[in-house]
């Protein structure tokens, strides 16, 4: 999905004039947002991922992936574990078997450890709401909320109370006064809070950056020769004063780019 509209990415770039394209803007969006996963080692939505691993011989495991934002299911040399039993380590994407698991390690095993997990870098966006009633585990669960306005199909959200239960779900319809999510694997009091989640702020304008130094870099070669002015007694003619203000754009952008690799650091792999 793109995290920054057209709009945007114009307008940090400077180029009100439609020099790019809306398609090749939207490219360009889309390549920088791949390339940005692979920079920070994350999403930055909610992604499902299926790891199998081999077991430590402890009650903790590390996952391939991180942030961890919710188990589904994880099963340790064929034994299921109920995802409640599980104490999860979220920055670090590690697993820690509970007291009530129903494995006390993970057995030392080839790929003996399957687990089902949603990951990504994501942070909570000011829309939000509570639970009017008690929810149950299940597919396809409505929740009755005191309001669903702000939140649509295919949002992602995190749904946490003072029962301790954490996790995230995918938005599949609304009505009102109820939110349906594809999946919950947990039990959620009533007055929990639910929060629409969304790309962190400063990722998002990561993208728009660098879209914007691609664009401006492009925007570079047409403008070098543009005829910027006239002195109509000689006819004398001034060239490229609009290249020099997209290379103190793209010299501004760039610094702007250099000061958010220096804030977000590529995501870590922790030792179990």
């Amino acid at each position: 999905m793109a995290f920054v509209t057209v709009a945007e990415i114009r307008y940090t770039s400077g180029d009100s004039n439609e020099n790019v394209s809306d398609a090749t803007i939207t490219a360009i969006e889309l390549e920088v947002e791949a390339e940005a996963q692979r920079i920070f080692n994350t999403a930055f939505e909610p992604t499902p991922r299926i790891d199998v691993l081999d077991g430590t011989g402890t009650d903790r495991i590390l996952l391939d992936k991180n942030p961890l934002l919710s188990v589904r299911s994880l099963t340790t040399n064929s034994t299921t574990v109920t995802p409640s039993y599980l104490h999860l380590y979220k920055e670090e994407g590690k697993i820690l078997l509970g007291s009530s698991a129903e494995a006390g390690t993970f057995v030392t095993d080839a790929k003996s450890v399957i687990v089902n997990y949603l990951y990504g870098l994501v942070e909570k966006d000011s829309t939000n709401t509570t639970l009017s009633t008690a929810t149950t585990a299940g597919t396809s669960v409505a929740m009755t909320v005191a309001s669903e306005t702000g939140f649509t199909a295919n949002d992602w959200v995190v749904i946490y109370g003072t029962d301790g239960f954490e996790e995230v779900a995918k938005i599949s319809a609304t009505d009102t006064g109820t939110i349906t999510v594809d999946q919950l694997v947990l039990t959620h009091a009533a007055s929990s809070l639910i929060y629409l989640l969304k790309c962190p702020a400063r990722i998002k304008r990561f993208i728009e950056v660098e879209s914007a130094i691609r664009i401006v870099t492009s925007i570079l070669g047409i403008t070098s020769t543009d005829i910027v002015g006239y002195d109509l007694g000689d006819l004398r003619v001034q060239k490229g004063e609009a290249y020099a203000q997209w290379q103190r754009s793209l010299q501004q952008l760039l610094k702007e780019k250099e000061e958010i690799l220096k804030q977000v650091k590529p995501r870590f792999y922790a030792t179990v």
